[in-house]
Formats: C-alpha cells, sequence, structure tokens
C-alpha cells in the first residue's frame, strides 16, 4: 500500500519461496494482481522501463 501512496512503480517481492525457485513477486502501480517472473525476465523488464524511449 505504501508504494502506491509513493507512486513507487515497481515492487518486487522475495520471499523464501521466490529465493528457492529463482523468481520474484512484482506488482506495478495501478494494477491489483502481482506476477510471478523468474529474475531474469524482472531484471529485463526493469531495465526496458528504465531506458528512455529516445534510446530504444
Amino acid at each position: 500500500r505504501e508504494h502506491s501512496l509513493a507512486k513507487v512503480p515497481y515492487m518486487l517481492v522475495v520471499g523464501m519461496r521466490e529465493a528457492e525457485e529463482g523468481t520474484v513477486a512484482l506488482r506495478t502501480l495501478g494494477e491489483q494482481q502481482q506476477r510471478v517472473l523468474p529474475l531474469d525476465e524482472a531484471i529485463a523488464l526493469l531495465k526496458d522501463a528504465a531506458t528512455p524511449p529516445d534510446l530504444k
């Protein structure tokens, strides 16, 4: 909830299960559902989101 109030675009959660499976739970600002992704996919998604459009 705090990340929504602070307008943080992405929140990643790594619990024991995610750590064992090599995944992260990703919640995107404005979406109700969280997604569980492999760590490398989450990193690629965040890199893409952080790259300015003129550099893509």
